[in-house]
């Protein structure tokens, strides 16, 4: 549980617990910056708060805004305090409370790292720009399981990459884009298909043009991963992304596109305890799709057939199956022909 959810839950009880009083019951922290946050819960309504002070009303209160959230100027001088100025934070009946508490713990964090409180202002506006943008796409908070896991493959296959092109890798994948493949490297495109269903292995194919390499100046391949899910141990999503992270740390331009990526793709690092089951790599395999392999493209369906949707067999993909050393020619951005 973060801290902030350990705030508001304490709050919330406290509220319960006393039926008289102040009509808001709050905790105050003042981080090492000196940037201090009051967390608060408006027993009125049972609605969570946050309040920031500020030492200058920013103009125009031109904060991003999204439904569910309220933001605006507010004193508390219930407490003491009628000079200090705040932006205020306010969850609305349209906002479910771990949803306000994940928004509120990803603000703290961003203020906490900074060694500058003058850039608070500037730092508040760019996590709610984040956040309002995210919540425009209208996708949940927590990826599916299947989202997940197709993720997680992509990126096991993103940090093999990094290992042998480099930096240069994160402009290769596409997948957070949602595009026709998840990879495009030099000539050649890669689909990345994941399952942790036991074999024998099968992959949901989910267009007809998923494996159609038509569009592909070269070679179009499948990347298979079966991996073997645990709740005791095995890596897990965040650990994946922060092994990425980590090689890419250096470069501050590559490291800052892979997390605008993940977040395009759904995954937001504020939510990261939400992933906690682990994963093996079970199997593993890197496959050419020529005109022989088991596949449904575009031009073999009759008028009027579109949005197939499909399952291949990796038992009957195993004569394209091709070596590691792939990965050294999709480098160069060479064929390779089965």
């Amino acid at each position: 549980m973060s801290y902030t959810s350990e705030i508001y839950e304490a709050l919330l009880k406290s509220a319960e617990d006393t039926e008289h009083g102040k009509s808001r019951l709050a905790r105050r922290l003042r981080m090492s910056n000196n940037i201090v946050l009051i967390f608060a819960v408006d027993k009125t309504e049972y609605s969570l708060e946050l309040y920031i002070q500020v030492d200058e009303v920013p103009k125009n209160n031109a904060f991003p805004h999204w439904k569910g959230i309220e933001i605006g100027i507010a004193r508390l001088p219930e407490y003491g305090d009628d000079i200090a100025e705040y932006v205020l934070l306010k969850q609305t009946y349209q906002s479910e409370i771990h949803i306000f508490q994940v928004v509120i713990e990803d603000i703290k964090q961003a203020l906490e790292a900074l060694e500058d409180s003058k850039k608070m202002i500037f730092c508040l506006a760019a996590v709610l720009a984040k956040w309002r943008n995210f919540f425009l796409l209208e996708k949940d908070i927590r990826l599916s399981q299947e989202r997940e896991q197709g993720l997680l493959g992509e990126l096991i296959f993103l940090k093999q990459l990094l290992d042998i092109c480099g930096y240069e890798a994160v402009t290769y994948w596409t997948g957070c884009n949602d595009e026709t493949h998840d990879f495009y490297i030099k000539w050649n495109a890669v689909e990345v298909k994941t399952t942790a269903q036991k074999s024998p292995y099968k992959v949901a194919i989910s267009s007809e043009y998923q494996l159609d390499a038509k569009d592909v100046l070269n070679n179009l391949y499948l990347q298979f991963f079966a991996l073997r899910k645990s709740e005791s141990d095995g890596f897990t999503l965040p650990e994946a992304v922060h092994d990425i992270e980590n090689a890419l740390a250096s470069d501050v331009e590559s490291l800052h596109q892979f997390e605008q990526n993940l977040q395009k793709y759904g995954y937001l690092k504020a939510c990261e305890e939400m992933y906690q089951t682990g994963y093996f790599i079970r199997e593993s395999g890197l496959y050419i799709v020529n005109s022989d392999f088991p596949r449904i493209e575009k031009s073999e369906l009759n008028a009027g057939i579109s949005n197939v949707t499909y399952a291949v067999s990796i038992d009957m993909c195993q004569k394209f199956l091709i070596p590691d050393a792939i990965k050294s020619v999709l480098k160069g951005g060479d064929s390779y022909v089965v």
